[in-house]
């Protein structure tokens, strides 16, 4: 489906492509092996207007062929072009637009469904990130979500998370200790179940992940 594009042409300067790029290589090995899989199986459900926050270059958008409409948001420029290019191919109609979770450009109740994968742990004040989704959310509106968090269990993984934390956040803006769960309850979401996995070896310090729904209140 061909995408439009709210804000005006995607101009990104040539090192926010290849920056972008480097980083959509990145994402994508991983993507076999744990992430693609648990994507598939929770975002497959999804219907009818769906907002997927922080949609990077696109790996969500063929996950969400159960939607009338997507709107795929993202504030990189580099990436935000590139995402624009893969809404070409996407199944179902998409908006890209130029946007981020803090500041959402919609009014109340403009959608059924919210998806972010990887994307609260990089916002400045998750809190309001997750306020706006609730409020965009029509009543009982599905928000679904992968995430690394805050290992909890006190050992060898938790110290390597601890000190990998700090340049974690300068490289990549990402914080590896947040506790999203407990941020999602506590911004009024009634939590369903959620999967907490630790795919990768035993010392990657950004896991464990995440991944479940939760619905907006009525």
């Amino acid at each position: 489906m061909a995408p439009s594009e709210s804000g005006g042409p995607v101009r990104p300067t040539r090192l926010q492509l290849a920056s972008a790029r480097c980083y959509d290589r990145l994402v994508r090995r991983a993507d076999p092996h744990w992430e693609g899989p648990v994507r598939r199986r929770l975002l497959g459900g999804l219907t009818g207007r769906v907002l997927d926050i922080g949609a990077g270059t696109g790996k969500s958008l063929p996950d969400l062929a159960g939607a009338d409409r997507v709107t795929a948001v993202e504030p990189a420029p580099g990436r935000r072009a590139l995402l624009a290019e893969r809404a070409r191919d996407a199944p179902v109609p998409v908006e890209v637009a130029d946007a981020d979770a803090e500041h959402l450009p919609y009014p109340d109740a403009s959608f059924d469904a919210v998806c972010c994968v990887l994307m609260l742990c990089s916002v400045g004040d998750p809190a309001r990130a997750l306020a706006e989704i609730r409020r965009v959310l029509v009543p009982g509106g599905a928000f679904a979500f992968i995430e690394h968090v805050r290992e909890e269990e006190p050992g060898a993984r938790a110290r390597v998370q601890r000190a990998a934390s700090p340049l974690q956040r300068v490289l990549l803006g990402c914080d590896l200790r947040r506790r999203t769960e407990e941020a999602i309850g506590a911004a009024g979401f009634a939590v369903g179940e959620i999967t907490r996995n630790r795919p990768f070896g035993p010392l990657v310090p950004s896991q464990p992940i995440i991944a479940g729904r939760a619905s907006a209140p009525r």
